[in-house]
C-alpha cells in the first residue's frame, strides 16, 4: 500500500511537482487494492524543474499568501517554513506508515504546528 503512494509521488515528481499535502485522507485503495494518491489541490510547481507551462509565479496551482500548506500531523518541518520539495512528500508517508503501525500519528499533541 505504501508503496503505491511512493510511485503515485514518484510520478507527480517526474511532472515538476510537489504534492505537499500527502496524508491519510489523500490516500485511497481502489477496488483492485491498489492505493491511490488524491487531491493534488495543493501541489506546488518545482522551480528547478517545472514541466508544466510557465504561468506567472512558479507555484500558480495554489493560492499565494497561504500561511500553513497542509496536514500538520503529516507535514515535515521544512514544509512549514515553505520549501517543501519531494523529500517532504516522503516524509509525510513516513509518518502515514507510523500512523499504521501505531493507530497515531508521530507527534500527537506535541506538534510545533499546534
Amino acid at each position: 500500500a505504501l508503496r503505491d503512494a511512493l510511485n503515485g509521488l514518484a510520478f507527480v515528481h517526474a511532472q515538476g511537482l510537489v504534492h505537499r499535502d500527502v496524508s491519510p485522507a489523500n490516500l485511497i485503495a481502489g477496488p483492485d487494492g491498489r492505493v491511490r494518491l488524491l487531491d493534488l489541490g495543493l501541489a506546488k510547481v518545482r522551480a528547478e524543474r517545472p514541466r508544466l507551462p510557465p504561468r506567472g509565479a512558479s507555484s500558480w496551482l495554489t493560492p499565494q499568501g497561504v500561511a500553513l500548506i497542509g496536514t500538520p500531523d503529516y507535514l515535515a518541518p521544512e514544509a512549514a517554513r515553505s520549501a517543501a520539495g519531494p523529500p517532504a512528500d516522503v516524509y509525510a508517508v513516513g509518518c502515514v506508515a507510523h500512523l499504521l503501525l501505531t493507530g497515531r500519528p508521530p507527534f500527537p499533541a506535541g506538534s510545533a504546528f499546534r
